[in-house]
């Protein structure tokens, strides 16, 4: 009765048991082993009583078929029958895949090794991996390709050596489709890694069955491997055709995906809250230098660039009959004519369209997108921009729709649910939108230089570059004549994307992320960028929508996400940029500055980047007199932290949120700095009761915690407000002082 509700599987069990160093193994089916013993020992019972053993007999019987075939296999394997071994193996694929067995096992799938529904008797695959069917397919597997540990060597019959290989490798794909559990425990198989990969290397009839199944077994694991670890697969990659290299793009985002980056600031906030400090895993260490490793190994392999840059040419060459490296439309059809199964196909449109059909572009746009935010940012944009791919992203630019509202999807259409809007197109421009957002991006990483002055000549057409050096003359900076390498005639890549984001529509699924991108560049340009992409109407247009959409003042109101994303473009438009700054206060009647500055006050989750900016711009030299009038007011100062205070506690706080607390944090820095702490200090003491002020207490601790070991997050700290953290860290110390301190606190709380 093992199939009973809450009785643990044998091989998930085994799994669990090897992690804890112990446990007894199942006992395998063959010889003339027991079935009633088998049934005891996987339902973990020393001694059943009898209905309990009659009971778990009667529910394995209308399955005797598939335990017959697994003892044939077993049986054979014993032999060393190459002959039987193909029959046996033959035989329980054909059963896998009948229409009976379908039919009973899509009514039951697993989920963490356990089975979402229990019927009145286990399924046909559910038995075959209960019953060490998995185990026995890969030493199958392993022994026809010489792998087999502890076994001779065997001659092998030429043809049925072939497709005993073939129909072992599809029996384990259709397993590790049905249970995540099979795809674990055959990634823990010593020498299953390289036994599926030296079949992919062979090509046509292994490639795409051992590439289904080497993609699960990567997808099942919970760290990064290093890619160099798998030499044949290395070269597999190196020497692929370009067909085959499209689905192996499917493995290689594997290879340069962090699975736990998304994890990482989630534990290190949880562990900052609960007040331990910050711990680096081992295998979180061992991940972050494998991922570093791959990248670095995908930038110094051209050939790998070129198949990329390839696989994105093919449709612009297929759908929309335009390329941007016409010297590589003979290369494409002579690539894609070396694969066997190409071998057929004319030198004509027919050639691409073929290939249009096995190329997915999310794929490789998600490669791109990984290399350019990884931990070798500057090095992938030089080369990938050195290789033309800001061509090939404005020329998908051009094809592409903006500016419409996708259709509602129906409910029972929607992958995701009511509201979904998942479709091919959408995905596609989605993820074209977050390559273009890490291709632009300025913010230089630790240790490396910035790639914006050579980016710009990139994404800047000619007549561009001219409007930005005037803007560098009129901000004081001296400049060079440049040359654009973008396409001549055409205008510069990030100008088409300003121009599609004053056209998108607010409610549009792409808006945030046509915002984003451009909030990505600037995030750290310099003040000529910044005033050459507000004077292309994008300053005015910002301050437009938000005037039209500021609904009545009204704290702890929930922001729409439109306004958030203005808020913080309007932010980083005016960063450090005094012109830009006196450009928005010509542009606005005292009245409209006002409701903007009013709208800010009352929407302080969306808003608080763009008071803090305005805090350290209006501050400074030849900037707006209106904004420097409104910000250096210590009483709204008070009322601001005070208000922002209500919206972020300990326990709420996320990594969306987190600028709350810097915003205030900067308030009494800048205090501090002009010698006037105690003075804001009393007036936040008199505006806000003891419970704000204790909460602001604890999330200064948190605060303390929190940045300890986020190297990232201090970078773009600095970068954003051009304090050192040193300063930042001085100030917070000086906040959580004792309370004797007028400086401090808890001299006011006390």
């Amino acid at each position: 009765d093992f199939c009973s509700p809450g009785a643990p599987r044998p091989m998930h069990a085994r799994r669990a048991a090897a992690r804890h160093g112990g446990g007894a193994r199942p006992p395998r089916l063959g010889g003339g082993e027991n079935l009633a013993r088998m049934v005891m020992h996987a339902h973990r019972t020393a001694r059943p009583s009898a209905e309990t053993l009659r009971r778990g007999l009667r529910r394995l019987w209308p399955r005797e078929d598939i335990l017959k075939h697994i003892a044939a296999l077993r049986k054979a394997m014993l032999a060393r029958d190459s002959g039987e071994i193909l029959e046996a193996l033959s035989a329980l694929y054909d059963m896998l895949n009948s229409e009976e067995v379908m039919a009973v096992d899509a009514t039951e799938r697993f989920v963490d090794g356990h089975s979402e529904i229990f019927r009145a008797a286990p399924g046909f695959k559910e038995l075959f991996i209960a019953f060490e069917g998995v185990a026995l397919i890969a030493s199958v597997l392993m022994d026809e390709n010489g792998r087999a540990p502890g076994v001779p060597a065997r001659e092998h019959i030429p043809g049925l050596h072939i497709i005993t290989q073939l129909t072992a490798v599809r029996i384990l794909s259709a397993l590790c489709t049905y249970a995540q559990v099979v795809a674990e425990d055959l990634a823990h198989t010593p020498g299953m890694f390289e036994c599926l990969m030296e079949l992919m290397a062979k090509g046509y009839p292994y490639f795409s069955e051992a590439l289904n199944v080497v993609e699960a077994l990567f997808f099942s694991q919970l760290t990064t491997h290093a890619i160099e670890s798998f030499p044949v697969l290395c070269g597999t990659m190196e020497r692929a055709s370009l067909i085959n290299f499209c689905a192996l793009c499917r493995i290689l985002n594997l290879f340069v995906f962090d699975p736990e980056e998304a994890h990482d600031a989630t534990d290190c906030m949880d562990r900052a809250r609960a007040g331990l400090a910050p711990y680096v895993r081992p295998r979180r260490a061992a991940s972050t230098a494998a991922l570093q490793s791959n990248h670095r190994y995908v930038l110094s392999k051209p050939i790998l660039i070129k198949h990329l840059l390839l696989v994105c040419e093919i449709p612009l060459r297929v759908f929309y009959r335009t390329t941007t490296r016409p010297e590589w439309t003979q290369e494409l059809i002579v690539a894609l004519q070396d694969d066997p199964q190409m071998s057929t196909v004319s030198q004509s449109i027919e050639v691409f369209k073929s290939a249009a059909t096995a190329v997915n572009l999310v794929e490789v746009f998600f490669i791109f997108s990984m290399l350019l935010s990884g931990p070798l940012r500057a090095e992938a944009q030089e080369r990938l921009c050195e290789q033309g791919l800001v061509r090939v992203l404005a020329r998908f630019f051009d094809h592409l729709e903006w500016g419409v509202v996708p259709e509602p999807m129906h409910e029972r259409d929607a992958p995701h649910g009511p509201g979904c809007q998942c479709n091919s197109e959408n995905t596609f421009k989605i993820q074209y939108l977050r390559l273009l957002h890490n291709l632009v991006d300025t913010l230089p990483v630790l240790g490396q230089p910035s790639y914006l002055p050579q980016l710009r000549t990139h994404i800047l057409s000619a007549e561009d570059l001219r409007g930005w050096q005037a803007c560098a003359v009129e901000c004081g900076i001296p400049t060079e004549p440049i040359s654009s390498q973008a396409e001549p005639g055409t205008k510069g890549l990030l100008l088409r994307v300003v121009d599609a984001l004053m056209a998108e529509p607010q409610t549009s699924p792409f808006f945030a992320f046509l915002a984003n991108s451009v909030e990505s560049f600037l995030r750290a340009a310099a003040p000529p960028d910044r005033l050459f992409v507000a004077r292309r109407g994008l300053l005015a247009h910002v301050a437009r929508r938000l005037l039209a959409d500021a609904p009545a003042p009204q704290l702890h109101s929930e922001e729409p996400a439109a306004m958030q994303c203005l808020f913080d473009l309007l932010a980083e438009l005016v960063r450090f940029c005094p012109p830009a700054l006196r450009d928005l206060d010509m542009l606005l009647s005292p009245a409209d500055r006002d409701r903007l500055l009013s709208l800010a006050a009352s929407q302080l989750v969306a808003s608080n980047v763009f008071i803090r900016v305005l805090f350290l711009t209006a501050s400074g030299p030849a900037a707006a007199p209106a904004y420097c009038a409104y910000i250096d007011d210590r009483a709204r100062q008070a009322g601001i932290v005070r208000d922002l205070l209500q919206l972020i506690t300990v326990a709420t706080l996320r990594e969306d949120n987190t600028c709350c607390l810097n915003t205030c944090v900067l308030f009494f820095l800048q205090a501090r700095r002009a010698g006037a702490l105690p003075s804001l200090l009393q007036l936040f003491a008199a505006a806000a009761d003891t419970a704000t002020l204790q909460n602001l207490l604890a999330l200064l601790q948190f605060w303390m915690r929190y940045y300890t070991t986020r190297d990232k997050d201090k970078a773009a700290l600095q970068q954003s407000t051009r304090i050192s953290f040193g300063e930042w860290v001085a100030a917070v110390e000086v906040l959580l002082g004792p309370a004797s301190s007028p400086e401090a606190l808890a001299f006011y709380i006390s």
